[in-house]
């Protein structure tokens, strides 16, 4: 499974979560997953899974990691007030 943070840098995500705060929770997962696939078979992409595997392998490896795009969003909102 291509877990979103295989090709997502952290800051990355949160930009794009804060961009997208105010669409549809379909409209944002929509677009997330798209943008992992896409860097997925980016050849080039700086990634975190490059960097582990540079680190780990003892290698330079870039790209992502190309899988299955599973997501789940929730969207957190306070309690109204009585």
């Amino acid at each position: 499974m291509n877990r979103i943070f295989d090709n997502l840098h952290d800051d990355l995500l949160v930009s794009y979560i804060w961009g997208f705060r105010h669409v549809p929770l379909d409209v944002m997962c929509k677009y997330l997953c798209e943008m992992a696939q896409k860097v997925a078979v980016d050849e080039q992409a700086d990634t975190p899974w490059s960097r582990v595997a540079t680190r780990n392998l003892d290698l330079v490896y870039r790209g992502g990691k190309m899988d299955d795009c599973t997501l789940v969003v929730a969207k957190v909102v306070a309690e109204k007030a009585k």
